[in-house]
């Protein structure tokens, strides 16, 4: 289902006109905007455009927010302001918005606190009339998480999951979730190694016994995360005989689907610091010679799929690096399989698979080379989600897997980048 640009704005600039003082109602068009569409595509038996959507749904976000003094709304209106910037992908307001629905008026700075490894200490909150729900004001926490991680604001994120009050059983598995899955190693930086393990302790000590099949796996990987972050964090801080004794621990005690997983974490970190497996291509797009013409380079093999949002949301952090460091000895490979699919298109064969990807690197303006490989390499490097970055250094030894992507995550991966060209030019 095709939908026009045209008639996208206008849809927005008639939401503006009539609901822009009222985040409420803004948020209600947009739910019934995505809702009346979805049905529409069902009954005609047409596939769903989801980018136009989504660009519809900003939109209408957007113009709602044109001339609207973020500052001044009333505290009442904040959350609901706070989810109408994260539908325009207007991240910047959000957390002050929510500290204010959260915390009250006056409180922009209050979440900076002193960190301590038994939590944060806060100055006195200014009383008002208004007391948010416990369901609002725990969603309201877990979108702080979510945006002061994209952020880059790990020590605001934490802040905000302390303040992420269960009031359910699912609550409890939705903050230890999104808590791990923002924070992770982060922790490490913020609470240290002892705080950072109590605080993971701290938000999976409740996790509720159910029967209901989606939750208890929702449970499960939550553990998984807490295990793997901690083992993450033993391993950045030097002891990888402490980080593999405990994910051996990890994978004796957990059932079959976990116990696979984390066999796979186990390969990822016997893999650093060994010679990178090779990467034959089947096919490929662009130049590739095999990873011996990379000699002497630190090389990115960046395993993705053309459907990982993830994958595709971190281009824009590669590419800069890529301009930036691709002369000082950086190189980027992306390395992928078929998966019989492009967007709406089922039951592909791999030619036309292979065709629809050379438009998808055009489209996302990759200038590296993108191959096919057989199943096996995804083993060899212990590929068990993607993004899934090996980094090779000069020597062909892989020094590094990164798994995932946020900008803060990145931003810290670089570092590492960096500190190989830096290291070979001493």
């Amino acid at each position: 289902m095709k939908l026009k640009f045209a008639a996208l704005a206008a849809a927005a600039l008639t939401s503006a006109a009539v609901f822009a003082s009222d985040p409420h109602k803004v948020l209600e068009e947009i739910n019934v905007t995505r809702t009346e569409t979805l049905a529409k595509a069902r009954e005609a038996g047409e596939s769903l455009d989801f980018a136009a959507l989504n660009l519809e749904l900003a939109l209408m976000a957007e113009y709602a927010l044109d001339g609207i003094n973020l500052t001044g709304v009333p505290r009442a209106d904040s959350y609901a302001w706070a989810q109408v910037c994260a539908q325009a992908g207007q991240s910047e307001a959000i957390p002050a918005l929510l500290e204010r629905f959260l915390l009250g008026s006056g409180t922009t700075t209050m979440l900076a606190g002193v960190p301590l490894l038994n939590g944060f200490k806060f100055v006195e909150a200014k009383r008002d009339d208004f007391t948010p729900s416990p369901e609002d004001a725990f969603n309201a926490a877990v979108l702080g998480i979510r945006e002061a991680g994209g952020l880059g604001l790990t020590e605001k994120a934490l802040s905000f999951s302390r303040l992420a009050v269960p009031y359910n059983d699912q609550s409890i598995v939705d903050r230890a979730g999104w808590s791990l899955a923002i924070l992770g190693e982060s922790l490490h930086t913020l609470l240290g190694v002892e705080g950072a393990f109590a605080y993971m302790d701290e938000l999976t000590a409740n996790l509720p016994e159910t029967e209901d099949q989606m939750m208890s796996g929702q449970i499960s990987s939550v553990r998984r995360m807490a295990g793997t972050a901690k083992v993450d964090i033993l391993d950045g801080s030097g002891d990888r005989a402490g980080a593999l004794a405990m994910l051996d621990e990890l994978i004796a005690n957990a059932e079959p689907r976990m116990a696979a997983s984390l066999k796979s974490k186990k390969s990822q970190m016997t893999l650093v610091g060994s010679v990178a497996p090779t990467i034959k291509a089947n096919e490929q797009i662009g130049d590739y010679e095999g990873l011996e013409a990379y000699a002497g380079k630190v090389v990115l093999v960046d395993f993705f799929a053309h459907w990982c949002g993830p994958c595709i949301r971190s281009f824009p952090d590669m590419i800069k690096l890529y301009d930036e460091l691709h002369d000082q000895g950086v190189e980027i490979l992306h390395v992928t399989r078929y998966y019989g699919y492009y967007g709406a298109e089922r039951n592909l064969e791999p030619e036309k698979e292979f065709e629809k990807m050379k438009g998808f690197k055009a489209e996302h303006n990759l200038p590296w080379p993108i191959v096919f490989v057989d199943q096996e390499v995804f083993t060899q490097y212990g590929v068990s989600g993607i993004p899934h970055v090996a980094l090779i250094d000069q020597d062909g030894n892989v020094e590094k897997i990164k798994i995932g992507y946020s900008e803060a995550s990145f931003a810290e991966f670089r570092k590492h980048i960096e500190a190989l060209l830096a290291k070979k030019k001493g």
